[in-house]
């Protein structure tokens, strides 16, 4: 008999959060111009994630956002929400 396990790599917040812990509040996108005139980081670009600090790679569904002139790249989409909160806490 086999069995075989699957792992999962990911951010590591993800793993660690409670399912008793509230969803965090809508975040309003970020619709200024600035937001466009900053390009995307680029598929295969080797990068930190701001709030973790995990390295990653860039993915084509990377979630990526612009502040202060800046693109910062998150490994998974339950930072940005925390970034958002308190940008110059993370924001390098």
């Amino acid at each position: 008999m086999m069995f075989f396990v699957v792992a999962s790599v990911g951010c590591a917040r993800s793993a660690t959060s409670s399912s008793a812990k509230a969803a965090p509040a809508p975040v309003a996108a970020n619709t200024s111009s600035e937001e466009n005139s900053v390009p995307l980081l680029p598929v295969g670009t080797p990068t930190h994630c701001p709030v973790t600090g995990e390295a990653f790679t860039v993915k084509a569904n990377t979630v990526q956002l612009v502040h202060n002139g800046k693109r910062y790249a998150f490994c998974c989409s339950d930072c940005k929400p925390d970034f958002l909160a308190n940008p110059t806490k993370f924001a390098k």
